[in-house]
């Protein structure tokens, strides 16, 4: 398993994930990514970010995730309180292969993002997922991962969002 940054060659690898993504969660019934988002656009957003990153199994993408040390404007305002008011990595766009789930993709992708934090001098990382999306949310705890309140999207939409101390 390796973990590299994403470039645009690897856009149709990343968009098989997240189609996979997309009917995965569509089977369980969650509404979230059900329409255009996320697209190509936003994958060659977060590689020109540098923030973009796949997974590969012997040469095949199996996931991607959008990692950074950022400020993102959706969590200025939380109802509810982070646990650290410093410097965090952001955790975007997780995605990997159903056909992964449970081979430790999704633990190795957020290992690399504590590696990244603490490499940049952050204190934590912080994801949000779908209210109903319960696997995700039984897995950020799984990893440690605490809740800290509800934050809202620039579109309306409400996430639950979790913290870890690195």
């Amino acid at each position: 398993m390796e973990i590299r940054k994403s470039n645009k060659n690897d856009l149709d690898g990343i968009m098989t994930v997240i189609q996979d993504a997309k009917a995965s969660l569509k089977k369980d019934g969650i509404p979230q990514w059900q329409g255009v988002y996320p697209g190509v656009e936003e994958f060659e957003e977060d590689i020109e970010m540098d923030g973009s990153y796949v997974v590969e199994v012997d040469g095949k993408i199996v996931g991607t995730a959008f990692l950074k040390d950022m400020v993102e404007s959706t969590y200025a305002t939380i109802d509810g309180a982070w646990l650290f008011d410093g410097r965090y990595v952001v955790i975007h766009r997780f995605a990997i292969l159903s056909s992964m789930y449970g081979s430790g993709v999704s633990r190795f992708v957020v290992e690399q993002a504590i590696a990244l934090a603490r490499s940049c001098g952050c204190e934590s990382v912080r994801v949000d997922t779908h209210p109903e999306n319960l696997r995700m949310q039984a897995f950020v705890k799984r990893m440690g991962f605490e809740y800290c309140g509800i934050i809202s999207c620039e579109y309306g939409g409400k996430r639950l969002a979790y913290e870890l101390k690195v």
